[in-house]
């Protein structure tokens, strides 16, 4: 199983020296150095790996969404397939490739995982690097809980519009002497205005107890003593002495792919922690048991007040109130918990450092240039984009944007430096009468086109010999 990190480095050999002669203004130049070609060439090849690896070996770019995807994918393909006189065994396919899927998502996340507890513990035995790794731990550690804390102070603000939508429609009932029956009860409707106050003052409670910051506290507590200690675990886990003594590649194999071993190794305890938040979330919104939570007790009563006929304005305000509680539930569970994860790992002191090692890398690049010229014009069309791409991508990422959009994000934020890196740089070479001067040093762009030169020509051999 090839992993994604080797393909990167496998891609590195796209970036080869091209030696060429250029002509400008009709006067023949000498071939460019090949030294300094070979040298930019390598820099620019690592730089982009480095970057790229950085953003793809996330966990959550190999994450539960894929794997969803992946499943559901699979099922459409099964419906299809069931019944077939072509193909009777669509089931035991899809499982296959289901199963496939799930073990090379498991490799990946593995390997990354161990990629960062092994560089913890060396990391942790200097002083300076230690550091360094708190300080990139909490940065990424308050950039997720100011996320969490941002979504529900709007389930917050939301709920309270809501609250104050109802208790006004409320307050223009009329006829409140009258008995109408809900449910199973008969009262008058004062009485249901009342009960219907009393909720709202419940739910109100639920609420501010579940969005306060002394409860986010609490929480975010509970999470670092559950996440605490996690990278040794993991270590403990992966260790391999008795498959490497008994030489059995077969036994690591399937430590990698079996599960998410840090998954795994806390699932125990993050159910205990989720299902303690959906008990707060059921008791505001809706329960799966016999009683009904605050929400729905409401929605019942209001109905029967209003003839089922309840406001737009309303209807809609709850619609947003239960999505943003929804969404900050998983968050907190979900989002924030795998963060926290994976920064007990040492997850963020390895994405400063891929963006550091970028930047390096992209500075030795630069520095092949044969003149100040040059270095400006591969800067703005190669060096910045790159590094707005990691950038964006990696800053997605920390804000616990899920991996397939923090890519998409990075990709496009690049594309945007490369275009306005362009214009900058064709404005430059007029202001600086160096529009004719070849670039003497390989850029992404001309890279790009010798790799697609190089599979045409591969292409058009094959097709050659085949006839």
């Amino acid at each position: 199983m090839k992993v994604p990190s080797v393909q990167i480095n496998q891609n590195i050999t796209s970036f080869k020296p091209v030696e060429k002669t250029t002509v400008i203004n009709n006067v023949p130049n000498e071939p460019k150095s090949g030294k300094k070609r070979k040298i930019a060439a390598w820099t620019l090849g690592s730089a982009t790996a480095i970057g790229v690896a950085s953003v793809l070996l996330q966990p959550r770019f190999f994450g539960k969404k894929v794997t969803q995807f992946f499943s559901e994918y699979g099922h459409k393909i099964q419906d299809s397939l069931n019944g077939s006189s072509i193909l009777e065994n669509g089931e035991k396919i899809t499982k296959g490739a289901k199963k496939f899927s799930n073990k090379f998502f498991n490799f990946s996340n593995n390997l990354t995982t161990a990629k960062d507890v092994y560089a913890k513990s060396f990391t942790d035995k200097i002083p300076f690097l230690r550091k360094f790794d708190d300080l990139t731990a909490k940065l990424y550690e308050k950039t997720g809980r100011k996320m969490v804390s941002g979504a529900y102070a709007k389930t917050q603000a939301l709920s309270s519009a809501l609250d104050s939508k109802i208790l006004r429609k409320l307050d223009n009932i009329s006829d409140l002497s009258r008995e109408i029956k809900i449910g199973n009860e008969v009262r008058t409707k004062a009485e249901w205005v009342e009960i219907a106050k009393n909720i709202i003052k419940k739910r109100q409670d639920a609420v501010s107890d579940l969005t306060s910051q002394a409860s986010q506290d609490s929480r975010f507590q509970k999470i670092g003593e559950i996440t605490s200690g996690i990278a040794k675990k993991v270590r403990d886990f992966i260790s391999f002495p008795s498959e490497l003594k008994t030489k059995n590649p077969k036994g690591i194999t399937k430590k990698f792919t079996d599960n998410f071993i840090s998954e795994e190794l806390l699932s125990a305890d993050k159910e205990k922690f989720v299902t303690d938040l959906i008990s707060k979330k059921n008791a505001i919104l809706s329960s799966d048991g016999a009683s009904k939570g605050l929400t729905e007790k409401l929605d019942v009563i209001l109905n029967g007040l209003f003839d089922g006929k309840k406001d737009l304005d309303i209807k809609l305000s709850n619609m947003r109130f239960k999505n943003a509680l929804e969404k900050s539930i998983k968050m907190e569970g979900n989002d924030l918990f795998d963060k926290m994860r994976d920064i007990k790992h040492g997850c963020a002191q390895m994405d400063v450092l891929s963006i550091l090692g970028t930047m390096g890398l992209t500075g030795v690049y630069l520095g092949q240039a044969k003149s100040k010229q040059e270095r400006v014009s591969v800067s703005l069309t190669s060096g910045i984009p790159l590094l707005v791409a990691i950038s964006a991508s990696t800053a997605a990422t920390m804000k616990m944007i899920s991996g397939a959009k923090a890519i998409v994000l990075g990709i496009a934020s690049g594309l945007v430096a490369n275009t306005i890196g362009k214009v900058a740089d064709r404005a430059y070479r007029k202001h600086t009468n160096t529009e004719n001067e070849a670039v003497s040093i390989p850029t992404i762009e001309s890279n790009m086109k010798d790799s697609v030169k190089e599979i045409k020509n591969l292409s058009h051999k094959l097709q050659t010999s085949s006839l």
